[in-house]
C-alpha cells in the first residue's frame, strides 16, 4: 500500500500557485494584524493564524482555512506540482514563528515591549510570505534544501519522487482526488 511519508496526510506533492495564493492571504493577514494589533480580536485573529499554519503541517493546504482560499483563488489555473516536504518545514516556520507572536502579543500589554515584539514576527512572517507570493521563493524551502545537504534531514525524504512510475501516479492521483 503506497503511504505518503510525511507526517500526518500531508500531500507528497503541492501545487506552487495555490502554496503562492495562500502565501499572499497570510501576507494580507499578517499586515492587517500587525495595524490593527491593539484591537482585542486582533489576539484571536493571531491565535488562528498559528493553528492555520499547524493545520497546514499536519494535512496542507486543504486542512486550512487560509489554504483553502489559496486553493478556491487557482482552482481555475492548470497545476504546477512541487515536493510537498520542503513546503511542510516551510509551514512549520511559520507556525513556530505565528506560535511565538501569539504568546507574545498574550502576554505584553497594549504599547509593551512584547507586542512590539509579536507584531515583529509576524512582520517577519508578512516578508517571507510575500516573497514567496511574489517571487515564488520559499525562503523555508532554501533552509529544507540545506538540511537535507548536510544531511539533518535525510534525503529519502524525497524518495517518493524517484522510487518508480507507479508511486508518483499515485501520488498525483491522490492529490487531484482530494482537490478535485
Amino acid at each position: 500500500d503506497l503511504v505518503s511519508p510525511a507526517m500526518f496526510n500531508f500531500p507528497v506533492l503541492v501545487d506552487v500557485r495555490t502554496v503562492r495564493a495562500t502565501s499572499f492571504v497570510v501576507v494580507v493577514i499578517s499586515i492587517l494584524l500587525i495595524i490593527f494589533r491593539h484591537h482585542k480580536w486582533a489576539w484571536w485573529v493571531t491565535f488562528g493564524m498559528t493553528l492555520d499554519f499547524g493545520a497546514r503541517i499536519m494535512f496542507g493546504g486543504s486542512g486550512s482555512m487560509a489554504g483553502s482560499l489559496g486553493l478556491v483563488l487557482t482552482s481555475l489555473f492548470e497545476e504546477e506540482l512541487v515536493p510537498g516536504p520542503p513546503k511542510q518545514f516551510a509551514a512549520a516556520v511559520g507556525f513556530f514563528f505565528y506560535g511565538f507572536a501569539t504568546i507574545l502579543d498574550h502576554t505584553g500589554h497594549d504599547g509593551d515591549a512584547t507586542t512590539i515584539g509579536g507584531s515583529i514576527m509576524m512582520g517577519i512572517i508578512a516578508f517571507f510570505a510575500f516573497l514567496e507570493s511574489s517571487i515564488n521563493f520559499c525562503a523555508g524551502c532554501f533552509v529544507f534544501g540545506y538540511l537535507v545537504k548536510y544531511g539533518v534531514v535525510k534525503n529519502t525524504i524525497y524518495q517518493p519522487y524517484t522510487d518508480s512510475y507507479e508511486y508518483t501516479n499515485f501520488a498525483l492521483t491522490s492529490w487531484n482526488a482530494k482537490v478535485g
